[in-house]
């Protein structure tokens, strides 16, 4: 654990050993929390055994520097840079920070802490077994990135993940993923978020890291059929509307209509809600938006 000022120099690292085992079986972790470590030459896990999680570096405002190669189980970035010279090469990398040298993820992918930034200056490879996870935020139009890349090469699987509402989500909202000079290779699946009368255009990843939002919705106001019973209210439209947003006020007796319109969770991604009736208030008003 380096904290503070606290430093490390070493000529080498080996994270992993257990003693008088050739093979290496126990668990290694160095924190840098606002300390440094300088290594002349390697770092690497005792038995070499990609993806077993006996090795893990967690750099929290902290740096690593490092002559050699650097091959772990565990990188996890918050704010935190690594500077290595030869490739790093990691079963899983999560986090925002900076590595300034080569990069190969053999199995997980997750930029940023929250919606944040990876950036890599120098060359990224993603391996056949990847699996990359980016998150977004479709209300704020944010996303997870990795910027900086001289050149990446993607394989594996792309996940992107909303983490929020769709309210100001329109036809050509663009978010990029990975800002490189040049990219080669392709994922071979994709896995990206299921919003009602939206497509993804993915054609961008290979010119510029970018995905794209097709929005094929009605946008003519329509109509909304409600029917009830004791303790609900059934309220539904059109299918070719799903991306519309559903509204709602509830006011006390005695007040009309007003201005504190509220969306209904996760409205965007139907057609088709129930709300509960509330007996004690003396007005209810509903209404679609778009976008």
């Amino acid at each position: 654990n380096l904290t503070g000022t606290a430093r490390l120099v070493a000529g080498s690292i080996t994270i992993g050993r257990d003693a008088g085992s050739a093979a290496g079986t126990g668990v290694g972790v160095i924190n840098i929390t606002g300390g440094s470590a300088t290594v002349s030459g390697n770092i690497a896990e005792n038995d070499g055994a990609s993806g077993d999680g006996r090795s893990t570096i967690s750099i929290t405002n902290g740096l690593l520097t490092a002559g050699g190669t650097i091959t772990i189980d565990n990188l996890n970035l918050n704010n935190g840079i690594v500077s290595n010279a030869s490739l790093l090469t990691v079963t899983t990398l999560k986090g925002g920070g900076t590595i300034y040298g080569p990069v190969t993820v053999i199995t997980n992918l997750a930029p940023g802490v929250g919606i944040g930034t990876l950036s890599v200056s120098n060359s990224l490879t993603l391996s056949a077994a990847c699996s990359t996870v980016f998150e977004m935020d479709l209300d704020a139009l944010s996303c997870d990135k990795v910027s900086g890349v001289t050149d990446v090469i993607f394989n594996g699987a792309l996940t992107v993940t909303n983490i929020a509402g769709t309210s100001h989500l329109t036809n050509g909202t663009t978010f990029r993923l990975f800002q490189a000079n040049t990219y080669s290779g392709s994922f071979t699946a994709t896995n990206l978020p299921v919003i009602g009368g939206v497509t993804w255009d993915t054609s961008g990843l290979g010119s510029n890291g970018s995905i794209k939002a097709v929005v094929s919705i009605n946008t003519t106001p329509t109509n909304i059929v409600a029917a009830f019973s004791s303790t609900n209210i059934d309220l539904s439209w059109p299918s070719d509307h799903i991306g519309w947003r559903l509204q709602s006020q509830t006011n006390a007796p005695g007040v009309g209509l007003t201005t504190n319109w509220s969306t209904v969770a996760n409205s965007s991604s139907t057609n088709h809600v129930f709300i509960s009736i509330d007996p004690s208030a003396g007005s209810g008003f509903y209404r679609l938006i778009y976008p």
